[in-house]
């Protein structure tokens, strides 16, 4: 008995279910329940009933079922094989390894060379081994004796076609039914020697049976590229409806047979490998053509027009404009399905690694947000463990997130010299392939380079974090209000926005754009200007007198003309300018749309929210996003 065995026939669901009554399928294969290795009140145990694999994201127990079964009845793993054997029902083999089966490989002419057998149970608690012996001074002894051959070898030489597949036993099926069938005497791990692309090279139609793994996969690759431009017709068949690890043993069982397979091998194109398959490489060349011809592809979005699933991003601000806020309400959103700055998200697990925050702070920021607490949001607190990557990618296999949030970066990615385009590109390396291999889309939090500078300039580093972001979120704050804008490499790019912050609920909404805010100002301070002149005031007066854009006054002038906000009189040549004034309506009949009573305290006329008072108040009692 061993633990392979006992995985093989455990049923894993009824094994966790037993022992954790709360869990609870969240999508095959993976489930959540209620850790009982310590006082668990949110489910914070991600069990995978594939594997048998457990996570809990609280205390850091980990490990597989005998460990799980160890620390729960707090016992060793003898016992814990023993129990859990009996559960799966296995029972302890009371018989040595028996040969169940022996294949004999020949010459061409049918003399014996050596014999492959098969042992079930194998030594050392395998299910199954295999041992090759020859017949030496009258008796058998291991080992070939000799340079390995293709099984099958007497009739394979006289054929003008051949099945090619991974085991005698599968061979030996399709000999039965009347084909010539051979294999490699060790597998998917045979050495492919030039005698057998020889001898099957020379044959008119090769057809490969692939088994349903990366390995047997990979093997009949392998052996397809190197006969392809040698044989007349190669084909690579893939049987359909088979499981994982499936082979045509198993196609067979589930009622196909001998003329099915000949309608399969019929209706499989002639196979022809990509041009680089021919020297085995993974860099895959496409002609234009061929280019052209593939489908347009659709970009999936975790958040609509802005996050791309699977995706790669970066948000950079300097310190204390509320990176931390955004992110921490991205990652709630997310998880509750609720829109992100306006604009729809698709609801997933959330992933949230904050490699220098407070635990104290950030449980205070959720609850202040509005969590409930059932939310699949699974934090991190504390330093950047040695083997981080490596840890990230197995949290994102089990859980499967649609988000992974990263604060800061530098905190993960250390690099010697931030400024190092190769270090920078290495280090980020490894998050980019998490997102793509895995599509979990990847979000970390940066600073912002020293000064004033835009765009990608304003990320600090090497330019390789924005040469690989898909979106770079580039937050800012001015005198009265902060802001967000996107450089993307899909969708297009946001215009630098207002956000809201409400203090009470420490979470973020997007507001009108910059500049949308900015003309509303400047045309209350045109308003207040033109109401405090005794006669009309040419534009050149009025731009010199008011603060902000000459663009932006010019645009704002013109609108409130086209509103009949102001007047406009002459006709605009040098001798007769245009002059402006205020149309005065008493105050019953109109609504000061930008009426701001307390100027002296907030004179850009700003929202309440965006009030420079209100982010000091944040500072003095602590919340102040971060």
């Amino acid at each position: 008995m061993n633990k392979e065995q006992i995985m093989f026939r455990l049923n894993k669901e009824d094994f966790y279910k037993n022992l954790v009554p709360s869990l609870k399928v969240n999508g095959k294969p993976e489930a959540l329940g209620l850790c009982p290795f310590h006082d668990d009140h949110n489910p914070s145990l991600s069990v995978n009933l594939e594997t048998g694999l457990f996570r809990c994201f609280s205390c850091g127990a980990k490990g597989d079922i005998f460990n799980f079964y160890m620390r729960y009845k707090d016992t060793g793993f003898s016992t814990a094989l023993q129990e859990i054997g009996k559960m799966a029902g296995v029972v302890e083999p009371d018989t040595k390894p028996k040969v169940v089966a022996t294949f004999k490989y020949t010459d061409e002419a049918g003399n014996l060379l050596y014999i492959k057998e098969r042992l079930e149970p194998g030594r050392n608690g395998r299910l199954k081994e295999f041992v090759f012996k020859q017949m030496e001074s009258n008796r058998w002894v291991l080992g070939r004796g000799c340079d390995p051959v293709l099984y099958n070898l007497p009739e394979l030489i006289k054929s003008k076609y051949a099945f090619v597949v991974e085991g005698e036993g599968k061979a030996d099926l399709l000999n039965k039914w009347g084909f010539v069938a051979t294999c490699l005497d060790n597998g998917a791990n045979s050495p492919i020697k030039d005698e057998y692309i020889q001898i099957l090279g020379s044959m008119e139609k090769v057809v490969i049976l692939q088994d349903n793994d990366i390995p047997g996969k990979n093997y009949a690759y392998k052996i397809a590229n190197l006969l392809h431009g040698k044989v007349k017709e190669l084909k690579v068949v893939e049987l359909p409806g088979l499981k994982e690890a499936g082979d045509v043993i198993d196609w067979v069982k589930a009622g196909n047979d001998k003329s099915k397979l000949i309608e399969l091998v019929k209706n499989t194109p002639i196979w022809t490998p990509a041009e680089c398959d021919k020297h085995r490489s993974t860099m895959m060349l496409t002609r234009l053509d061929s280019l052209f011809q593939e489908p347009e592809e659709k970009t999936a979005w975790l958040v609509d027009g802005l996050l791309p699933s699977g995706g790669f991003s970066v948000m950079v601000a300097k310190p204390k404009v509320g990176k931390s806020t955004n992110a921490r309400t991205l990652a709630l959103h997310i998880a509750n399905g609720k829109s992100f700055l306006g604009r729809a998200v698709v609801t997933g697990a959330v992933i949230y690694l904050a490699l220098e925050d407070k635990r104290a702070e950030i449980k205070r920021h959720f609850k202040d947000m509005g969590a409930a607490g059932n939310e699949a949001v699974f934090i991190y607190t504390g330093g950047t463990p040695v083997d981080a990557i490596k840890q990230i990618r197995e949290a994102v296999e089990l859980l499967k997130p649609a988000l992974v949030i990263i604060e800061p970066l530098f905190r993960l990615a250390k690099v010697r010299d931030g400024n190092d385009y190769v270090q920078v590109t290495n280090a980020l390396d490894p998050l980019l392939r998490i997102a793509r291999e895995l599509k979990t889309h990847v979000l970390c939090i940066h600073h912002s380079s020293k000064g004033h500078r835009d765009g990608g300039d304003s990320v600090l580093g090497s330019q390789a974090i924005f040469g690989s972001v898909d979106t770079l979120l580039i937050m800012k704050r001015h005198e009265s209000y902060r802001t967000i804008q996107t450089i993307q490499r899909y969708g297009e790019d946001m215009e630098e926005t207002i956000l809201n912050y409400d203090k009470n609920t420490r979470t973020v909404t997007i507001g009108n754009t910059r500049e949308v805010e900015n003309l509303a100002r400047v045309r209350q301070d045109i308003l207040t200007f033109l109401g405090s002149q005794n006669e009309p005031a040419t534009e050149p007066l009025i731009v010199k007198e008011t603060e902000g854009n000459t663009a932006l006054k010019r645009k704002a002038i013109r609108e409130l003309v086209s509103s009949g906000e102001v007047k406009r009189d002459g006709k605009g040549g040098r001798g007769d300018p245009f002059r402006y004034s205020r149309i005065l309506v008493p105050d019953i009949y109109v609504k000061q749309e930008y009426e701001n009573p307390k100027q002296t305290e907030n004179p850009h006329g700003c929202e309440p929210y965006s009030r420079t008072e209100d982010f000091d108040n944040f500072s003095k009692d602590g919340k102040l996003p971060v």
